[in-house]
């Protein structure tokens, strides 16, 4: 994988899954890190319902850190809340993150709620 020249998110969630000879499904990229709140965002909006597609993305819209979700805050809103809800576009994620709680988190995170009350 490491030969096929991987987005920078990609290359730091892989090297991060694994650090150690057991993988770390649990992992937390450094970006992230820092506040209870920042990780428990990437926990259940990120890692839950974007990572699989955004970590391939290397134009900003990779969510590496909470400063790029956040900066991406009207794009989300009207991902989530227009009237289309076209994400997430995986149909099982798709399905997982509207019945889950990652959309809240996200409204929530983002102070998008005026327009997308959970």
């Amino acid at each position: 994988m490491l030969q096929t020249e991987p987005t920078p998110a990609t290359l730091e969630l892989v090297s991060g899954f694994y650090q150690t000879e057991t993988t770390d499904a649990s992992f937390v990229p450094l970006p992230w890190r820092g506040t209870r709140e920042t990780e428990h965002v990437y926990r259940e909006v990120v890692a839950h319902s974007c990572r699989t597609c955004h970590v391939s993305r290397d134009d900003g819209y990779s969510f590496r850190s909470a400063a790029d979700f956040l900066g991406a805050a009207s794009e989300i809103s009207s991902s989530l809340c227009g009237p289309d809800h076209d994400m997430a576009n995986a149909e099982a994620v798709l399905k997982r993150f509207w019945s889950g709680r990652g959309r809240a988190h996200a409204v929530g995170f983002s102070d998008i709620a005026g327009s997308c009350a959970p």
